[in-house]
């Protein structure tokens, strides 16, 4: 939504606008939430990576502990951002 809200409007950011909408219906049943226990779980992989002096993006923690919380598996080209977190990453876009 931020892409699309940072944009002036117009015709562009209303197509948008409705391809989100028309997405989110979708996968509505998909979409999983930033909890009290994803939040606690960010905490300890923010806590961790600050030890271990490994940069850690507050967007990718974030995304990281819903997915661990939801043992889900993650797909994204970021996989040097994810790799050495405990949870399973994979880039369906490799060769």
């Amino acid at each position: 939504m931020f892409g699309i809200a940072k944009i002036h409007s117009d015709q562009r950011s209303e197509l948008l606008r409705q391809g989100l909408d028309a997405w989110r219906g979708r996968f509505s049943d998909r979409i999983f939430a930033f909890t009290e226990q994803a939040a606690l779980v960010y905490g300890e992989l923010m806590g961790e990576a600050s030890r271990s002096g490994t940069a850690l993006a507050v967007p990718d923690g974030r995304i990281a502990a819903i997915t661990i919380v939801n043992r889900g598996r993650l797909a994204t080209r970021n996989f040097r951002d994810f790799y050495s977190l405990p949870m399973d990453v994979i880039n369906p876009w490799d060769d």
